[in-house]
């Protein structure tokens, strides 16, 4: 290795760089003359300002380094060799002053450094030191700017699993192949423990099923759309992308690769355990790890020599903090460093800013590590100071054992599980064996460097390499066969580095003096643009399309002011423990926010005055959340800190059993049913086992899931390639649905089980412009300069997209040239709907953004009330009827009445719950009573969960599980599995769709009907045309369909069901001229309909009926007569391991109107 590399690298900013830096500076301090030092990317000398007489030979100042001949001068500067040995190394010395700035975009790193987050960051150092050394013979300034990359000890940058603030990250990943968005974005509706949906208003929804376990609002979250929401620990995890950082990270500054893998991983209160390692190609010093590698529990400290000697610490993370000691046992902060040090009799406790303390002994070994509540990991150390057990906050205790180069071989937890670590004889790391037994291999191949990893192997298939200039700088890290890889060219002296991917596209990042990236040119000559303050703030975003973002912060760094690109704020406070204490949003409203002596959040006062409260254990657990009507649901754990049972209001309790991990191995509902979960050693499920006995079985490997076999015993395989891409998956049936992709990961292929290819193109942006079908149809898509769909052409037309310069959408104009607009408030609400004709729909909303007001342009107004905890109370129709809603203590709701405005009943229902909050009886009194003939009807099924027989009719399926026949019903699809045709003996329907799979055209034995739909979100009807496009009606939206207006604007008012099913229609005058009755899966039970009317079963939600027999549920049909789909669920198993099934068998008390899952 070259001199200029070697020291290039020991400047990289690490502990033992620390300490040669500190000695050359000091030495230098002693000779009297002032020294700048310029650490980058190309470093071959050091430029010295330097008194005259350093060059003469003067004994009492002489030459510092003696042994350096080729020292020379040009003018009054002088360049010296980098390999000089300091002669001057026993000299006392005294750090005066060291201060730290780093690169968090818009966050201080005192905001975001503990934060239990999934995210790889880049950080940057500007460090500005003065020292001064003793005799009283000079001193010398020093100005270092260095650019390095730090080690995480809250990162898991692939698993994505456990953060040291006691947030523990799941995720399961699902076939994530088209780049539609179809597959990504539907696989967030159903999520484990979680029912989701989207509300009118196109937001999603979600009801969690295992609360919290702590509630803490730290600061703001700040995604990448820029949007806002109070942070909180327990259950959002903020992921920023850092610009100065590419795929399997590299710094684009100087070049560092580095990798973080979290090899064991337990949950446990407070700080969940989790061993966590990283690799920084620039660190050249041995570690426990080996060299370039080190942990999240190597924390260091170099306590004082003397009584007014500085303290060191070196962080997990690559920071070196700095304390002086102006007096004996007073240790003093540099400036802008927040944490705190000081002596006890144990040795030096360093608390940081968020109050997690680490307790060092009197040698600088850290000992433990205890949260703001008490929570303490504690860490043994052998004679040799070498890390031997680590304990967790609930008492487990993890080995680690040694080779004979003091490399650590392994680490296991109390159960048995167990990493493995093997090295070369250079000391690095080549092998780790995790506790499944999937192997990861590095290869240290650069002639270089022999520290460097050129090649990374996980279980034998999952394959990076890395290469690596003249300078150490990584300058390609790819895949097998060149895929999914970037390349890397550096011009530190324009301060830019170009990142090409496997397709040989290029994007050009700048960066300023501090490492923080000020523009982005992307391959098609747009730009982002950044700037910061002089604390490393991020002060302005500039988007692709010329939006601006501008952010403001306190002397704490933290987010005080946003300004988005249409001049609307949202401002924030924070306490001296720097907790959230306020948000205004655009509109004035404030949500403010009170915490305990610790931290926790005890309390949050909404924008109208209602309150919700919070208590906690010892441990910062949550033990109590009473809403704002005063009820109390209520959390307990065990010695180990395990959530064991909620109780809600009314005494319904859930509880919960863990294993020896921690790991929730069943869960009894307050009825006494159980579901029992089994791991692997990765802590992955295996098995789930219901209260009917029927069990769910899983395999993995490390691309992800590789089976799965539901109670009937059908089982889905799935492959993948090296990269963990998803290229196939077969059926129960032994039929392969397979994929393919380009360089850059873009699905590309796509064979169905019928052997039919849909292939797809990409822009120089990777995003999707082309999809061609097998029978040679195609969609089209177009892009404005922020990436927004501009426009769609497809079988139908031609649809166009605008936007606001917040990126919402603002009008759309289907393929019939029908359009809609619409208009939002400051907190970005919908204000206005605007429908063809000029037709437009206001919309008002209270201090707490909820609706309240709905005003169509014939002045007829509906209004929402609610009661103090929030819940919809009463809905109040223009015409006067009213919707009254009742709940129980629990906020569950028990009773719903449809009453004119005199009172009297249009439909009324009362409900008995049980204590798992399932309807078990109703008390009805609706305007037409169901008429139910008992009969019989046996069913068959086959593999797949496919129905073969229902009574007399026969059923036919395609190999992609769509329903072919049933009966003497046909039925065909598209090469998007969406029905198109169906013959029965009534006659044929027939659909078109846009691109994007809505549904805009249906043809019912030639009379064609077409719709204008609402995209956003989830999709809704606005209004209804003819053939001819001659306007038939229109549909006016609150929280949920409203009322129909005719083309003569007559308007009829919808009246529901608990589930959202229409049972009566009125009219102005408050007349009943629609009524219907269903058997709970939806089959036409009663009806008396004078007005037409596709909105009935789930109608509330836009679920349409348009007399084939089957209703549309947006993503796919639903057949009544059969209680379930006709097609598989396109987000496979995430709605259920019956593809088919219609809401688990659960139609009293679930609904599904998207026809993926399941909510309530």
């Amino acid at each position: 290795m070259s001199v200029k590399e070697t020291f290039r690298k020991m400047f990289s900013f690490k502990p033992f760089a620390l300490l040669f830096l500190c000695l050359f500076i000091l030495l230098a301090a002693c000779q009297g003359w002032a020294l700048t030092l310029k650490v980058g990317e190309d470093i071959t000398i050091i430029e010295m300002n330097y008194h005259k007489s350093w060059f003469e030979n003067d004994p009492n100042n002489p030459l510092p380094w003696p042994d350096q001949r080729e020292a020379r001068s040009e003018g009054d500067t002088a360049y010296v060799s980098l390999t000089a040995t300091p002669r001057h190394a026993g000299m006392a010395q005294a750090l005066v002053g060291i201060q730290f700035d780093m690169d968090l975009g818009p966050y201080s790193w005192d905001q975001v450094r503990d934060w239990p987050v999934n995210v790889t960051f880049n950080f940057s150092y500007n460090i500005s030191a003065r020292w001064v050394e003793g005799n009283g013979s000079g001193n010398a300034s020093i100005d270092i700017r260095a650019f390095s990359d730090p080690w995480y000890d809250f990162i898991g940058y692939e698993t994505g699993e456990t953060g040291t603030r006691g947030n523990t990250i799941s995720e399961t990943y699902h076939a994530k192949l088209d780049k539609l968005g179809n597959e990504i974005i539907l696989q967030t509706y159903c999520q484990a423990h979680s029912i989701c949906y989207e509300d009118e208003n196109g937001d999603p929804v979600c009801a969690n099923s295992d609360s919290m376990a702590s509630v803490t609002v730290h600061s703001i979250n700040v995604d990448f759309d820029e949007n806002y929401s109070p942070y909180s620990r327990t259950n959002k995890g903020l992921t920023r992308d850092s610009e100065a950082t590419e795929s399997e990270p590299v710094n684009i500054v100087n070049g560092n690769m580095y990798i973080i893998r979290t090899d064991l991983s337990t949950p446990s209160p407070g700080m969940p355990f989790a061993f966590t390692r990283a690799y920084n190609s620039i660190e050249e010093a041995g570690g426990p790890l080996g060299a370039g590698w080190t942990h999240n529990f190597n924390i260091g400290m170099v306590p004082p020599a003397d009584d007014t000697s500085p303290v060191v610490i070196n962080d997990a993370d690559g920071r070196v903090i700095a304390f002086m000691q102006p007096s004996p046992g007073q240790f003093q902060p540099v400036a802008g460093e927040h944490s705190t040090l000081t002596e006890n009799g144990s040795g030096y406790v360093w608390e940081k800013k968020d109050k997690t303390r680490y307790q060092f002994n009197g040698g600088g070994l850290l000992q433990a590590i205890t949260d703001r509540n008490g929570n303490t990991i504690s860490l043994t150390h052998d004679g040799s100071g070498r890390l031997t057990a680590i304990t967790d906050t609930a008492g487990r205790v993890y080995s680690l054992t040694y080779d004979g180069g003091g490399h650590i071989s392994s680490i296991s937890d109390p159960t048995g599980r167990t990493v493995n670590y093997q090295y070369d004889a250079n000391g690095n790391l080549v092998q780790v064996t995790d506790p499944a037994g999937t192997v990861t291999t590095y290869e240290y191949k650069d002639p270089d460097d022999p520290h460097n990893i050129t090649k990374q192997t996980i279980g034998g298939s999952f394959i990076y390499t890395y290469s690596y200039d003249d300078q150490d700088r990584c300058i390609q890290a790819q895949g097998p066969n060149g895929e999914n890889g970037e390349a890397f060219e550096y011009h530190p002296e324009d301060s830019y580095t170009v990142i090409t991917d496997s397709r040989g596209l290029a994007k050009t990042k700048y960066y300023n003096a501090y490492g923080e990236v000020t523009k982005i040119i992307y391959p098609d000559s747009s730009e982002e643009n950044f700037t910061w303050d002089a604390n490393l703030n991020k002060t302005s975003a500039t988007k692709q399309d010329g939006a601006t973002w501008q952010y403001e912060y306190d002397e704490r760094g933290n987010l005080t002011r946003v300004t988005d690109p249409l001049g609307h704020q949202r401002t924030m406070t924070y306490d001296s423990n720097d907790n959230l204490t306020s948000l205004t949003d655009e509109r004035g409203n404030t949500t403010t926010y009170t915490y305990d002596t610790k931290g926790n959040l005890t309390q949050i006062t909404s924008a109208d005055g209602k309150t919700t409260s919070f208590t906690y254990n010892g441990r910062g657990q949550l033990l109590t959340l009473t809403d704002p009507k005063g009820k109390t649901t209520a959390y307990a754990y065990d010695a180990q800190g395990n959530l064991v049972s909620i109780t809600d209001p009314l005494g319904n309790t859930i509880v919960y059993q863990y294993d020896a991990l921690g790991r929730r191995i069943s869960m009894t509902d307050a009825k006494g049913n159980t579901t029992t979960y089994q791991y692997d050693a990765l802590n992955r499920v295996t098995k789930t086992t219901d209260a009917l006995g029927g069990s769910v079985t899983t395999t993995h490997t490390q691309a992800g899931l590789a089976s799965l076999t539901d109670p009937n015993t059908n089982l889905t395989s799935f492959q993948y390639d090296a990269l963990n891409q998803m290229i196939g998956t077969t059926d129960p049936l032994g039929d392969t649905k397979s994929f393919a992709y380009d360089a850059n990961g873009n699905l590309v292929t796509r064979t169905d089980y019928e052997g039919s290819s849909t292939t797809y193109e990409y822009d120089n942006l990777d995003r999707l412009t082309v999809i061609h079908y097998p029978d040679s149809s195609q969609v089209s898509f177009t892009y404005d300069a922020g990436n927004r769909m501009t426009g769609m052409t497809d079988s139908l037309g031609t649809s166009a997209y605008s936007y606001d310069a917040l990126g919402r959408l603002t009008s759309y104009t289907n393929p019939y040239g029908q359009s809609v607009s619409y208009s939002y408030d400051e907190a970005g609400n919908l204000s206005t709907i605007t429908y063809p004709g000029n037709k437009v729909v206001t919309y008002t909303y209270d201090a707490s953004n909820r609706l309240t007001k709905v005003t169509d342009w014939a002045n007829r107004v509906t209004t929402y009330s609610y009661n103090q905890g929030g819940d919809l109370v009463q809905i109040t129709l223009p015409n006067g009827t009213k919707a009254r809603y009742v709940y129980d203590e629990a906020g569950r709701m028990v009773g719903l009445q449809n009453l004119t405005s005199g009172g009297q009943p249009i439909a009324i229902y009362s409900y008995t719950l049980d204590k798992n909050g399932n309807i078990i009886s109703e008390d009805a009194n609706q305007p037409i009573d169901p008429a139910i003939q008992s009969k019989t009807v046996a069913y068959t099924y086959g593999k797949d969960n496919r129905l073969l027989h229902a009574g007399n009719d026969a059923l036919s399926y395609d190999k992609n599980g769509n329903l072919l026949t049933k009966g003497a019903t046909s039925y065909q699809y598209d090469h998007e599995n969406r029905l198109t045709r169906i013959s029965t003996s009534q006659g044929i329907w027939e659909y078109g769709y846009d691109g994007m799979g809505n549904r805009l055209m249906l043809r019912q034995n030639g009379e064609e009907r077409r719709f204008l739909i609402d995209p956003r979100g989830m999709t809704r009807v606005l209004a209804e045309y003819d053939g001819t496009n001659t306007l038939k009606a229109y549909y006016v939206y609150g929280l949920g369909l409203l009322y129909k207006v005719d083309a003569s604007d007559n308007a009829y008012y919808y009246h529901y069901s608990f589930t959202g099913n229409t049972v009566a229609m009125t009219d102005q005058n408050q007349n009943i001229v629609n009524k219907y009755a269903y058997t709970p899966y939806g089959v036409m039970a009663g009806e008396d309909e004078t007005v037409p009317n596709p909105f009935r079963y789930v109608g509330r939600f836009g679920v349409m009926d348009d007399g084939s027999g089957l209703l549309y549920m947006r993503a796919r049909y639903y057949d009544p007569d059969l209680g379930r789909f006709i097609t598989k669920d396109p987000i496979g198993f995430v709605g259920g391991v019956n593809q088919y099934a219609y809401v688990g068998g659960n139609p009293v008390n679930w609904i599904d109107f998207l026809g993926l899952c399941k909510k309530k």
